[in-house]
């Protein structure tokens, strides 16, 4: 706790098999990929993160069985690659609020980022790539859900690339600059809102 953990020498991947716990300290992984995946007697792979995650390098989660984001609420990581090739479409989930200041990667096709009732959120130095119709952030879809946020720095338009059972991607900008900026949350619902005036479009 309170310390840093620093991956240096000359390997460029660093495998991990069930289990990475970044436990109230920062694991700076040195421009590193660090690799997460099951080993042959256990079915599910865990990340808890309730520290920093730091560096030009990434987490990728390369299971092939479903993998469960955690922690305390707290926990921030830099890049992340959803790597998981597991069968079921949505193999990697939350289980706490996360942060993300880097790059959220989406590498597998038709597989989703199920982030549940959780909030996910996106820092103004962070980005996502490889979404498309079937690749997106996934959410539970209940009005009290945690959703998505999105830090501003900028009038620039951010996308949110979210949905529940079907993909239904926003994005958000400024025509002029507020006096603070702050974050926007954006939390999808599988229902038709009780006011609109036409029903079912």
């Amino acid at each position: 706790a309170g310390t840093t953990l620093t991956l240096a020498g000359s390997g460029t991947t660093l495998s991990v098999q069930d289990s990475l716990l970044i436990y109230n300290a920062e694991l700076a992984d040195g421009g590193k990929t660090v690799q997460l995946a099951t080993s042959t007697t256990t079915t599910t792979s865990v990340i808890y993160n309730s520290g920093l995650h730091s560096g030009a390098g990434e987490i990728e989660i390369v299971d092939n069985d479903p993998t469960l984001i955690t922690g305390d609420g707290t926990g921030i990581f830099e890049n992340i690659n959803l790597n998981n090739s597991d069968a079921s479409g949505s193999p990697v989930s939350l289980g706490a609020n996360t942060i993300i200041n880097g790059e959220l990667t989406f590498s597998q096709s038709n597989k989703l980022f199920n982030i549940s009732t959780y909030n996910l959120h996106l820092n103004a130095t962070a980005i996502v790539t490889g979404t498309s119709a079937t690749e997106y952030i996934q959410i539970a879809g209940n009005v009290g859900d945690g959703g998505l946020t999105r830090e501003y720095t900028s009038t620039t338009a951010l996308d949110f690339p979210i949905g529940v059972s079907n993909y239904t991607p926003a994005s958000i900008g400024f025509s002029s600059a507020p006096s603070t900026y702050g974050s926007i949350t954006i939390i999808p619902v599988n229902f038709e809102h009780t006011a609109t005036s036409t029903d079912n479009e």
